[in-house]
């Protein structure tokens, strides 16, 4: 059906392929007889191709430096791209405690109502687990969410406020919400299988979500020595996602991505060189090689870190169901 449009009259218009999966997306969900759709912006928000629906809300969770080719070298310039999603009128969630100003403006100018972090909603831990609170809503002693991470309860919170917004026309049980936050599952998102040689993965590829990344491995794995294997396209700020891990990780395992915008594992490795990093493998064949490496030479108490792209853990997540890694 998109190719049909696409092509119709005698011309053709060029698509992307976000643009053109988009619009696939769309189609099906047209034609599902859905009650909610939920759709995630792929990359800053005024210019993505998302933003051509109207959202009856928007969330943004947080700001940092990321896509900063496309989107500007500060959080001010990245926040008013991603305020982009923000309709007059409409309500807007913003996760961020510390938002630049930038967002703040953008929903002013628009007249759409802000619901922010630690101001007309907001979440504390408690003794069984965590409380929220919004306008209306107030819930104690929720489980605190499956997906690891303390940064998760900025996420949920949003979430809940998100619920309380569309509580009128797409009610939500305070049991619907318990069930979601204990079964809740995101792959690839500090994503734990334990086993003889046990194996986190995350797909942090930014220097917050590398922050992220970090406090977790601190949090839950502070004796374990850290082999990591790694890939990242070449575009991200890879001095930035380095930085916060560079002393926990033993020895580093570049693993090559066959595509035109991964980072070239050679000249990867050059910048851990000049950054001061000598443990480093690389000159693998596939993923799967980079992944046996590091297997083999992990000492019995070792973690197996799989982080960067991706594309780089879903082709291990891949390789692992046919016992490849």
């Amino acid at each position: 059906e998109v190719e049909r449009a696409r092509s119709q009259n005698d011309s053709e218009i060029s698509l992307t392929y976000f643009e053109f999966s988009t619009l696939a997306i769309l189609h099906v969900m047209a034609h599902s007889a859905l009650d909610v759709a939920i759709l995630e912006v792929g990359l800053g928000g005024r210019l993505d191709a998302v933003n051509i629906i109207e959202p009856d809300c928007a969330v943004i969770t947080s700001v940092d430096l990321d896509h900063m080719e496309y989107l500007g070298d500060t959080r001010e310039a990245i926040g008013r791209e991603k305020a982009g999603i923000f309709r007059p009128g409409r309500p807007a969630v913003l996760a961020d405690p510390a938002a630049p100003a930038s967002v703040l403006r953008v929903a002013n100018d628009l007249g759409a109502p802000l619901h922010r972090l630690n101001n007309e909603f907001g979440c504390q831990p408690s003794s069984e687990g965590w409380n929220w609170r919004g306008t209306g809503w107030r819930f104690d002693d929720l489980p605190l969410p499956a997906i690891p991470g303390i940064h998760q309860l900025m996420n949920a919170s949003a979430v809940l406020a998100c619920l309380e917004l569309a509580a009128d026309h797409c009610p939500v049980s305070e049991d619907a919400i318990r069930r979601g936050l204990r079964n809740v599952v995101l792959p690839g998102r500090s994503q734990f299988f334990p086993g003889e040689r046990p194996v986190l993965l995350d797909v942090a590829h930014n220097p917050q979500a590398a922050r992220i990344l970090a406090d977790h491995l601190a949090r839950h794995f502070p004796e374990k020595p850290v082999r990591a294997v790694f890939s990242v396209m070449r575009d991200k700020d890879i001095h930035g996602i380095l930085e916060p891990l560079r002393n926990r990780i033993i020895k580093w395992y570049l693993a090559p991505l066959q595509m035109a915008r991964a980072a070239n594992p050679e000249a990867l490795a050059e910048i851990l060189h000049n950054a001061g990093i000598e443990a480093v493998d690389w000159g693998f064949a596939t993923v799967n090689d980079a992944c046996r490496a590091a297997m083999e030479q992990a000492e019995p108490d070792d973690l197996l870190l799989v982080f960067g792209s991706f594309f780089l853990v879903s082709e291990f997540l891949a390789n692992r169901v046919d016992r490849g890694c």
